[in-house]
């Protein structure tokens, strides 16, 4: 305070701040703020913070710039104290004259006032009606008995704790916004607005100043059902802890013991049950019901457009001399009559369609999630080997039929195979290959194996027409006398006509 006051008293006799400054020996700086202050509150006193040692003053602002820098790198690929150490030593020789556990000291107590303790405490957000925040994760299921991985969507709604579960066996663009849209249509409703990883499905590219570059598949769906989008921080997963949370929930829940279904449309009928029943839980903190607090926020939804959205990818792909093309390095068959030209490929979440240049449909396939795998629908194919029946036994298509028609083909010569491929042809397209094999095994136990009986048999199978049994009268029913009458009948009636 006598500094403060020698100074007011200088300044007083009209002194410059640099002659006060070399009257009282003080640094310019400082005499101007004392100058200028004006505020002479008494402030609560301070807890006094251990400065750093000596040894560290010149090296503090590199290791600070160095830690700071840390906040936007991964978790792993962060520094440490011996890394600091080693690069200090190699980078800026005796800038640091130090030991390894002082400077170990020293990076703990930078982190954890650059942190502000991340590790242990998270801010607790509020959410607003009509906000929606997505994921996706993994899960094993059984599909037919085979072991397979379901990446599984969710849509959560923080401010009710409601959440929405699709499934698909792969994570792509398709399959985001196939998943969006289907639990839009459920709900009647568009949320306004939907916080997102950045996945990339949706972000091309992450700029400088973080502005994203999307796709621009993403981009038109987002502005056809007018919803905002949101994008968490590079490696910041708890800005969406909601959904992060559900997704775990989720897989805990849906899929524990690991389900059993036939295919992924029965596993989304069943995952769409147990979330609508999960709305009747009482939520954590509010003490309400999930689906009332749900409907609650319902009025601050958008509405659905009056169009749906197609969910799709068109590409151009040529046609092999095999009838095949390629796509996302999985190989599907096209048609012979298209072979060596181009179709449109149309990508949804769960098909690949086949089109021709006037886009009408040729064949389709269910999409193939993996690579150098191959999806052959032999129909398109069987005008072919009607022509060359002696190439049957070489195809993929004899490969994967039962043993009772490979039997049947190989003791068959050219001209009955033929017969036997366009029954065969027939009674796939119209009813699948179970029925055409218990159309075969129908027929041979009545000892008829040829093509019209097969068919015939397919017909009865079809039309589930009752099969003809023997009838055994009582001994009550009379036995009738049948006579012949001969045919001098027929010849009366005949001359009658011609009178």
């Amino acid at each position: 305070m006598s500094e403060i006051k020698d100074v007011k008293k200088y300044e007083k006799l009209g002194e410059s701040y640099r002659a006060i400054a070399k009257h009282m020996k003080l640094n310019f700086r400082t005499v101007k703020k004392y100058s200028e202050l004006k505020d002479f509150n008494e402030l609560p006193k301070q807890t006094r913070i251990r400065k750093a040692p000596k040894k560290l003053d010149n090296a503090a602002g590199i290791i600070d710039s160095w830690l700071i820098e840390d906040m936007l790198m991964p978790q792993k690929q962060r520094h440490t104290a011996k890394r600091i150490f080693e690069r200090l030593e190699n980078e800026y020789a005796g800038v640091y004259a130090g030991g390894i556990r002082q400077l170990e000291k020293y990076v703990a107590a930078r982190k954890a006032e650059l942190n502000c303790g991340e590790k242990n405490c998270f801010l607790k957000l509020e959410h607003s009606g009509g906000e929606a925040q997505a994921d996706f994760g993994e899960a094993l299921v059984l599909e037919n008995e085979v072991l397979v991985t379901a990446h599984y969507f969710v849509l959560s709604f923080p401010y009710s704790n409601v959440g929405y579960c699709i499934a698909f066996k792969g994570q792509n663009q398709e399959c985001l916004l196939e998943a969006l849209k289907r639990i839009f249509e459920h709900i009647g409703k568009v949320p306004v607005k939907i916080w997102f990883d950045n996945l990339s499905a949706a972000v091309i590219t992450i700029g400088k100043n973080r502005d994203r570059k999307l796709v621009e598949q993403f981009e038109r769906f987002a502005l056809h059902y007018r919803f905002i989008h949101n994008f968490c921080n590079p490696d910041a997963g708890y800005e969406k802890g909601h959904v992060e949370n559900k997704v775990g929930y989720d897989r805990r829940n849906f899929f524990v013991p690991i389900p059993q279904v036939k295919d992924f449309k029965e596993l989304n009928g069943e995952l769409m049950k147990l979330c609508i029943k999960d709305m009747d839980r009482v939520h954590y903190a509010k003490e309400r019901k999930i689906r009332e607090l749900f409907a609650e926020e319902q009025p601050q939804f958008k509405k659905l457009p009056e169009k749906s959205f197609d969910v799709c990818r068109y590409e151009k792909r040529g046609v092999n001399c095999s009838g095949m093309i390629s796509f996302e390095k999985n190989s599907y068959s096209v048609s012979p009559e298209f072979a060596q030209k181009e179709v449109w490929v149309k990508a949804t979440a769960e098909e690949i369609i086949m089109l021709n240049e006037k886009y009408e449909r040729i064949t389709s396939h269910l999409r193939i999630y993996g690579k150098h795998k191959e999806s052959f629908d032999w129909q398109p194919f069987f005008s072919l080997i009607l022509k060359r029946p002696k190439a049957l036994k070489y195809t993929g298509f004899y490969n994967g039929l039962p043993a009772e028609w490979k039997e049947l083909f190989e003791n068959s010569d050219e001209s009955k195979c033929k017969k036997l491929l366009a029954a065969l042809q027939f009674m796939i397209m119209n009813g699948g290959k179970e029925i055409a094999l218990k159309a075969l095994l129908g027929a041979r136990e009545k000892g008829c194996i040829d093509s019209e009986s097969i068919l015939a048999t397919y017909y009865r199978l079809a039309d589930k027409t009752p099969v003809p049994v023997d009838i055994e009268l009582p001994e009550t029913v009379p036995q009738l006398k049948l006579e012949w009458p001969g045919v001098s009948v027929y010849d009366a009636l005949l001359e009658r006509g011609v009178a």
